[in-house]
């Protein structure tokens, strides 16, 4: 997870992140299709909106999270950056977020946090990082490496980011995890969860 002060200065560290603001409603934004002949597409306003046509307005406080299928990629450094020379930022090819996207989503939604199954919120090709800029200047903690999205419903969970809590830390470790009602049960309600993620993010972005 980076943390808003990972891009904005003076914004919030790891360890000053409010608890209220580690969990929230899922919202699993599906790009898949988009992103097979475009590596480097950014999830867009446009795919808000349709996501809100399928499953309903966002509420409050969600946590959203881009689902490119980019984690089949999550053992292999290589394609996990889009690139054949993993010291040269400037071939980096992945998906991301556009500012446009999530300036939209904190004016008209207010929500907790957003997130991407790639290695950085921003896509590979950026030199102005502005999906991190804009996640930072609006106060958002940002989860990469997201997995596992497959495993979960678009919408109807609540997902928590479970994030170590470093003094001081502009990112942290963070266990991200979704809770599922289980209505099919005869119990009045069952619980379960899906791992979506260990993942370990430096105090520095390794293409810094």
């Amino acid at each position: 997870m980076d943390a808003p002060a990972h891009f904005g200065r003076g914004r919030n560290h790891v360890h000053l992140v409010p608890l209220d603001r580690l969990i929230g409603p899922g919202c699993i934004v599906n790009v898949k299709k988009k992103v097979e002949n475009n590596h480097d597409y950014a999830l867009s306003v446009s795919d808000l909106e349709d996501w809100e046509k399928m499953y309903g307005k966002i509420p409050e406080k969600a946590i959203v999270i881009m689902n490119s299928g980019w984690d089949k990629y999550k053992d292999d450094e290589l394609k996990a950056w889009g690139t054949n020379n993993i010291t040269d930022t400037t071939s980096y090819h992945t998906p991301g977020w556009t500012a446009q996207a999530i300036e939209w989503l904190v004016k008209n939604r207010r929500i907790n946090m957003i997130g991407v199954d790639t290695p950085s919120i921003d896509i590979g090709q950026t030199t102005k990082f502005e999906a991190h800029v804009a996640g930072a200047m609006n106060d958002l903690s940002m989860l990469e490496n997201v997995v596992n999205l497959d495993k979960i419903p678009p919408s109807g969970t609540i997902i928590y980011a479970a994030v170590t809590k470093i003094f001081d830390g502009s990112g942290a470790p963070t266990r991200v995890f979704a809770v599922v009602d289980d209505n099919t049960s005869g119990t009045s309600r069952v619980q379960y969860t899906c791992l979506l993620l260990l993942c370990l993010v430096s105090a520095i972005l390794t293409f810094l």
